[in-house]
């Protein structure tokens, strides 16, 4: 495992890393260590008989066995190794010396050397195989690197899994980059709501806002068609930023009340017994044959078909023939819930259409 460091003069370099169970080590304390996990011992393996030190870093969690970079802690000792004793059990004991603190951060990246390195080199075949053993691939992958001889096949083999890398990196940057859009938004619009909600409390408006939310559940629990439902979301939102004492408040407010009261998505079951509805027509009125009759050939029709155009029945007549009466009948036949709407006096057909949705007063 291999760290970047930076130390206090400022002087950036690279060090093996060492990490600690149970024990912080000081500058300029001398402390033996019994070192027995396989990547500390090739870290130690790195510095011994050289002039470069090692970074001994405390992990967080001392029973972990393989801490990943985030289960160490950020700020270690920079140490010098003294004396190394390899044990009959396999285990290392080590004498190491501290020199300096270090602040740590993980190098993801190649080092500086070994990108310096490979662009010396001249020897193509050399050059492939340097650069596919620094490349984040699967072993398999190497493998088949291992195995392709020829100098321009492992070249392109390269030069494919490092396309591979940036691609993946490009990725995760546009991923980061998305991520980082969406919380701003999210935090923004949460301060927003906070701020909203400390404004309508200073004001007294704590029961608006619990008005507001319990028709915003009412506009999510009801089924409403997508049409409708972009509607009444547009609407919702108008309805947010107006003030409660203004006219048009009050007219969205009711137009969602209203848009809201229809039954969305219930249906009433159909009963489509025409025996049944003849005989409910003949017990409820008499005379009318040819009316009754033209009425049981509708339902035959709509029993038939589930798709017929214009479904619509109009009765005509003077006042006290019998129309709202037949109505009855058949809504009653066909299991049907009966509605009377009086529209007796409507010259306006802006009163039928929306009159209170275009003015105002």
């Amino acid at each position: 495992m291999t760290k970047k460091t930076f130390p206090a003069e400022g002087a950036q370099e690279n060090y093996p890393v060492l990490p600690l169970r149970d024990i912080v080590v000081f500058p300029h304390m001398i402390v033996p260590l019994f070192v027995g996990r396989e990547k500390s011992i090739r870290a130690l393996e790195e510095v011994i008989g050289t002039d470069r030190q090692i970074l001994l870093v405390t992990q967080k969690n001392a029973t972990d066995d393989d801490p990943p970079p985030s289960a160490i802690f950020e700020v270690g000792t920079a140490a010098n190794v003294l004396q190394l004793l390899k044990l009959p059990d396999g285990t290392v004991k080590v004498l190491v010396e501290g020199r300096a603190r270090n602040y740590v951060k993980l190098n993801k990246k190649i080092s500086p050397e070994v990108v310096s390195a490979a662009g010396q080199i001249e020897d193509y075949s050399k050059l492939a195989d340097t650069v596919a053993s620094h490349l984040s691939i699967k072993l398999t992958d190497k493998q088949e690197m291992l195995e392709t001889v020829s100098v321009k096949g492992r070249l392109e083999k390269a030069l494919g899994f490092m396309e591979g890398e940036i691609s993946v990196l490009q990725v995760e940057k546009r991923i980061r980059s998305r991520v980082k859009r969406q919380m701003e938004k999210t935090q923004r619009e949460y301060y927003l709501n906070e701020q909203m909600k400390a404004i309508q409390k200073e004001l007294g408006d704590e029961d608006g806002r619990d008005e507001m939310a319990e028709l915003e559940a009412r506009i999510g629990k009801t089924k409403l068609s997508k049409e409708a439902r972009e509607k009444a979301d547009a609407e919702f939102r108008k309805l947010k930023q107006m003030s409660p004492m203004s006219a048009e408040s009050t007219v969205v407010r009711n137009y969602l009340d209203w848009l809201l009261s229809l039954p969305w998505g219930k249906l009433s079951r159909v009963k489509t017994d025409l025996n049944n509805a003849e005989k409910i027509l003949d017990e409820d009125h008499f005379g009318l044959d040819k009316v009754k009759e033209r009425i049981v050939e509708y339902l035959a029709v709509q029993a038939r078909s589930t798709k017929i155009r214009g479904p619509i029945l109009c009765l005509v007549g003077p006042p006290g023939v019998g129309k709202t009466s037949l109505a009855k009948s058949i809504a009653k036949a066909t299991g049907r819930e009966y509605v009377r709407m009086a529209l007796g006096g409507v010259r306006d057909e802006a009163e039928i259409r929306g009159h209170r949705r275009t003015y105002i007063g």
